[in-house]
């Protein structure tokens, strides 16, 4: 990890060690800014995925929640770490979903055909094999449809009169532009963009 920005080489290698006590880790990627050059330190989302090698179960889930909390306790940069545990054998099924921490919480969700392409451009390899062998590969419709259903499903709901408060608070501007600018290049050109290109 000797080649990652100085504040997050050590939050990752206490990561892999606390995660690695709970479960075995088979692979642990790491996608979005940190993969794409965008990083930005304090500021930028910390996006992992970790194959494990078992099951998790209830009680596994409890422990990896812990080891969250436990590394926000200790390491305030911990709250920008995201990360979607993917149970070996589960991993070729790109909708399945799977239990992720991030924002402070627990829940499932797939590995995104946004993720899926982004770790395939530039997947920084925390350890275990690249995610194109592993994870299955996103085609350009796959990609645009997944878009077109967030930009419709998730984005458009937002922008109605009811809404129009949550556009006075920056964090819905922040997200909102970039998230638009994005989405625009990659339905017109078939590429991903990094957030500062967005900026630009």
């Amino acid at each position: 990890m000797s080649d990652l920005p100085a504040e997050v080489g050590p939050l990752l290698e206490r990561f892999a060690s606390d995660v690695g006590a709970v479960v075995p880790v088979v692979a642990l990627w790491a996608h979005g800014s940190l993969a794409l050059g965008d990083h930005q330190g304090g500021r930028s989302d910390l996006d992992l995925v970790a194959l494990v090698g078992t099951e998790l179960t209830d009680r596994r889930q409890e422990e990896l929640r812990a080891v969250h909390r436990r590394l926000i306790a200790d390491i305030p940069l911990a709250r920008t770490l995201h990360c979607t545990y993917v149970p070996r054998g589960n991993e070729s099924d790109a909708a399945r979903a799977h239990p992720t921490w991030a924002m402070g919480e627990w829940f499932e969700r797939p590995v995104t055909p946004v993720s899926r392409r982004e770790l395939a451009l530039g997947a920084v390899v925390l350890s275990g094999p690249p995610p194109v062998d592993v994870l299955p590969g996103v085609n350009d419709r796959e990609l645009t449809e997944f878009i077109r259903a967030e930009l419709e499903e998730c984005w458009l709901p937002v922008t109605a009169d009811a809404k129009a408060e949550l556009w006075l608070q920056d964090i819905w501007v922040d997200l909102g532009m970039p998230t638009f600018a994005r989405a625009s290049v990659t339905l017109r050109d078939g590429r991903l963009i990094t957030k500062g290109e967005a900026l630009e």
